[in-house]
């Protein structure tokens, strides 16, 4: 195979077809790698949305919040979690603006950005904003101390603890594997520059 000629023969009968099936594939598995993406952004929504539905039913009831402290918790954690939710909401409109069919250049400029952006948001942006509504819902407690007993307090105090190590545990997990898709996806375009 070391003759020029075989080579030259190779080289002039090998099939266009194979190009076209593999950027065909590419592009199949972008628009996966996009469609999970906003599956991902959506289910954030809902999830933020249902909370804040949660906290402004509980403001709006008649048992009321009269200390400032929990007035200042409750807005705080309403304020965190419509900032947040206005965050993916954000973030799945520029998922949509990103066109595959635009060329692999500008293609991979988008997600790169995109990924830049996530990578943002997922990483001191969140941390900081659960820092603010785990520190909003300690402002509660003094009220909830006040007009509950005690067995319903520690249960609050202690089902909290649970539920927010559980979240957090659960949100590691979610940011790593949406941080290794997005490697993946910024790994694939890297690949098409």
């Amino acid at each position: 195979m070391t003759d020029f000629k075989d080579i030259e023969a190779i080289w002039h009968n090998q099939s266009d077809q194979s190009d076209m099936a593999d950027a065909k594939d590419i592009e199949q598995k972008a628009k996966a790698h996009l469609r999970q993406s906003a599956r991902l952004h959506r289910t954030n929504i809902i999830i933020f949305g249902a909370t804040l539905l949660s906290l402004v039913v509980f403001v709006i009831t008649p048992i009321g919040l009269h200390s400032a402290s929990s007035q200042l918790g409750i807005v705080a954690m309403i304020s965190i979690l419509a900032l947040r939710m206005l965050l993916e909401i954000w973030s799945r409109i520029k998922l949509r603006r990103i066109g595959i069919d635009t060329g692999s250049h500008a293609y991979a400029t988008q997600m790169l950005n995109f990924y830049s952006w996530r990578q943002r948001l997922s990483g001191g942006v969140s941390a900081s904003m659960a820092v603010i509504y785990v520190a909003g819902f300690a402002l509660l407690l003094p009220e909830f101390a006040k007009s509950m007993s005690n067995w319903a307090f520690y249960l609050i105090v202690i089902g909290f603890s649970i539920l927010a190590f559980i979240i957090t545990r659960l949100a590691i997990k979610a940011t790593k594997r949406e941080m290794s898709h997005l490697r993946s996806i910024k790994n694939a375009v890297m690949s098409l520059k």
